[in-house]
């Protein structure tokens, strides 16, 4: 998964993750550490745990990707 998150057309953050990375066993007790509530509300209203941690990998890459522009800002 890359994610590539661009503000302003001058700042870029890249965050790249292995697709089967390997995650917490309790991907929502993990999402509670670094995730809104609205987040892991979502998170949790996925049943099927593959695609559950695709969706926290998404996440996950978004939020690092943010992060490291609004860190260069």
């Amino acid at each position: 998964m890359i994610n590539i998150t661009v503000f302003h057309l001058s700042q870029i953050g890249i965050d790249i993750e292995e697709k089967k990375r390997k995650t917490a066993k309790n991907i929502l007790s993990l999402a509670r550490r670094y995730f809104t509530p609205s987040e892991v509300d979502y998170l949790a209203q996925i049943p099927d745990p593959d695609a559950q941690q695709k969706e926290f990998i998404k996440l996950w890459t978004l939020k690092v990707s943010l992060l490291m522009v609004l860190k260069s800002i």
